[in-house]
């Protein structure tokens, strides 16, 4: 999520703006973006304070990478979909017909 809205997002828009599917302003100059994470962006200090106590307060430790979700990292021994993939065995995942998908977070 943090790769998809980082550091090159050229739409520098408001956050709670968005959230809330306000209008954004036209001074984009007066956009700044959050501290910690540095990907989340405000109009203003009150967008801001109502943003970080809905929903930001939520995310922000995640997108500045301070903290990992347990389970979000992916395990091959756990992953229902690799296990599935295996099963199936190469030949068959290779076969145009083969109605397994496999993993789509397998390297």
């Amino acid at each position: 999520m943090a790769e998809a809205m980082s550091k090159g997002s050229e739409t520098k828009s408001c956050a709670n703006c968005a959230y809330y599917r306000w209008k954004q302003s036209v001074d984009r100059t007066t956009i700044k973006q959050c501290a910690k994470c540095k990907i989340i962006r405000y109009c203003s200090p009150q967008c801001q304070k109502e943003h970080w106590f809905n929903v930001h307060k939520y995310h922000c430790k995640y997108l500045a990478k301070l903290k990992v979700l347990p389970h979000s990292v992916h395990d091959e021994a756990t992953c229902s979909d690799c296990k599935t993939e295996a099963e199936t065995g190469r030949v068959e995942m290779c076969k145009p017909d083969n109605p397994v998908l496999g993993c789509p977070l397998k390297n």
